[in-house]
C-alpha cells in the first residue's frame, strides 16, 4: 500500500529527520568522520606556503566548522554556505559604494557574525567567542566609522537571512512513498528511517528557475532495470566490489563527506578559499567568488533531489545484496539517481573553473574522481555520476549566465 509521509518544519522532528536520514546505515569508523581531506587541500599553484586567508574565507571556515559541529546533512548546509556568501557579497558591494565613510572590513565581520548567528542560533557563543580571536576590522584608524560600519553590516545580513528564510527550505508538504518493488528505493535501515529532505526539489534556487518554471535544467531518466546500461553499470559496481583496492577505497573515503564533516558542498567552498589563498583575492573578489559557487551548489543540491525524488532507484546493494561497501563508509538513506556527490561537485568545477581558468582542467578531474569515488565505495552507479556531473554543469551554467549579467550592468 502506497503510503504518505507528512515532513513538517518543527525543529525537533527537522533534527530527528536530518540524524535518521543522513546517518550512514552502517556503523561508522570515527577515525574517518571529520578527517582531513587528503589530496584535495589545498590546491597548490606554486610550490610555497599559502599566504594568510582574507577575512572572506576566514568566516567560510569557521561556518564549515559549524556545519560540521552540528552534523547538518548536505542539502541544508549548501544553504547555508549560500546564505553566508550573498550577506558577504552585498555588504562589501555597498561598502565599496559608499566610500570611505564605511570600514568594508568592519561591516563585513560584523555581517558574517549576524549571518551566522542567524543560521546557527544555538551557537551564538561559539561565534561571538570565534569572533574575539582575531578581529582585525574592529578598529582600524582612518577608515571610516565603526558605528555606520557596524550598522551596515548587521542591516544588510538581516536583510538576506530574512530574504532567503521564505525560500521554503522547511517545506511542510507530504509527499507519497512507493510501493516495494524491483529497483525501488526502500530504507535499509534498521528500523527503516525517513528519506532525507524529498522535498527539497521544491525549495526556491539562487540562480536557476523553481521547480516547474521553463529553463530550469533537466535531467534524463535512469536507464530502465532491464537495459544494457543499468546492467553493465550495476556488474562494474560488483566487479569494483569484489576486487576493490586499497586506492580505490581511499578515493571513496577521502570524498566522503559523511555526517559530522563541512559535506560535499563544505568541500567545495575549502577548495574555493584554498583558491582565493592562493591568488591572494581582495574579500570583493572573495565573495564574489564564493556567492556564485555556493549559489550553484546549492542550487545542484535542489536539482538534485528532485531527481532522486521523481524516480526513488534503489541503491546499488539494494540490487545485488553481494555489493560490499568500505568500512566506515556508510549507505545514504536516500534513492541513488542521480549522485549528490557527483551533481554538487559538477556545479562547482564549473563555477571554479569559470572564475580560476589556468585550473579548470584540474577541477574537472577532481569533479569526476569525486563521482567515481561513490561507484568505487558500492553506493552509486557510473550512470549516477556520469548524468549528476553533467547535471551540475548544466545548473552552474546558470549561475555563470547570472555573473555575466551582474558584470555587464556594472559595465
Amino acid at each position: 500500500m502506497i503510503k504518505k509521509l507528512t515532513v513538517q518544519s518543527n525543529p525537533e522532528l527537522l533534527a530527528l529527520q536530518q540524524a535518521q536520514a543522513a546517518a550512514p546505515v552502517s556503523a561508522a569508523n570515527p577515525s574517518q568522520q571529520g578527517a582531513p581531506i587528503q589530496g584535495i587541500d589545498p590546491i597548490n599553484l606554486g610550490g610555497v606556503a599559502a599566504p594568510k586567508p582574507n577575512e572572506t574565507v576566514r568566516w567560510n571556515a569557521l561556518a564549515r566548522d559549524l556545519v560540521a559541529k552540528t552534523k547538518t546533512v548536505p542539502p541544508l548546509a549548501s544553504r547555508i554556505y549560500s546564505v553566508l556568501s550573498e550577506v558577504q557579497y552585498e555588504v562589501l558591494k555597498a561598502a565599496d559604494s559608499a566610500g570611505a565613510q564605511i570600514n568594508p572590513q568592519r561591516a563585513l565581520r560584523e555581517a558574517s557574525i549576524a549571518a551566522l548567528k542567524a543560521l546557527f542560533p544555538d551557537e551564538a557563543a561559539t561565534i561571538t567567542a570565534d569572533a574575539k580571536k582575531d578581529a582585525p576590522g574592529r578598529s582600524i584608524p582612518g577608515q571610516g566609522s565603526s558605528s555606520l560600519s557596524k550598522k551596515l553590516g548587521q542591516q544588510i545580513a538581516k536583510a538576506v537571512v530574512e530574504r532567503r528564510a521564505g525560500d521554503g527550505h522547511l517545506n511542510k508538504k507530504g509527499v507519497v512513498l512507493p510501493e516495494p518493488g524491483p529497483g525501488v528505493w526502500q530504507s535499509a535501515a534498521n528500523p527503516p528511517a525517513l528519506p532525507l529532505l524529498p522535498i527539497w526539489g521544491e525549495t526556491r534556487p539562487v540562480f536557476m528557475p523553481q521547480l516547474g518554471e521553463k529553463g530550469r535544467p533537466q535531467c534524463p531518466n535512469p536507464p530502465a532495470l532491464n537495459s544494457p546500461e543499468f546492467k553493465r553499470d550495476l556488474a562494474e559496481v560488483r566487479q569494483l566490489s569484489d576486487t576493490r583496492t586499497a586506492e580505490q577505497t581511499a578515493i571513496a573515503m577521502k570524498w566522503a563527506a559523511n555526517l559530522g564533516t563541512s559535506t560535499p558542498p563544505g568541500m567545495w567552498n575549502e577548495i574555493a578559499s584554498s583558491l582565493i589563498t592562493q591568488y591572494k583575492l581582495n574579500n570583493l573578489d572573495a565573495a564574489q567568488v564564493m556567492h556564485y559557487l555556493n549559489g550553484a551548489v546549492m542550487d545542484a543540491g535542489i536539482g538534485c533531489w528532485e531527481v532522486k525524488y521523481q524516480h526513488w532507484l534503489a541503491r546499488p546493494t539494494m540490487v545485488d545484496a553481494q555489493i560490499t561497501i568500505p568500512e566506515g563508509l556508510g549507505l545514504p538513506n536516500f534513492p541513488s539517481y542521480t549522485s549528490g556527490h557527483a551533481t554538487f561537485s559538477g556545479a562547482a568545477a564549473r563555477v571554479l573553473g569559470h572564475f580560476f581558468k589556468k585550473d579548470a582542467d584540474r577541477l574537472k578531474q577532481m569533479a569526476d574522481e569525486a563521482a567515481m569515488s561513490r561507484v568505487y565505495g558500492g553506493i552509486h552507479y557510473r550512470f549516477d555520476g556520469t548524468r549528476g556531473v553533467e547535471h551540475g554543469e548544466k545548473i552552474a551554467d546558470l549561475a555563470i549566465r547570472a555573473l555575466r549579467d551582474e558584470q555587464k550592468i556594472l559595465g
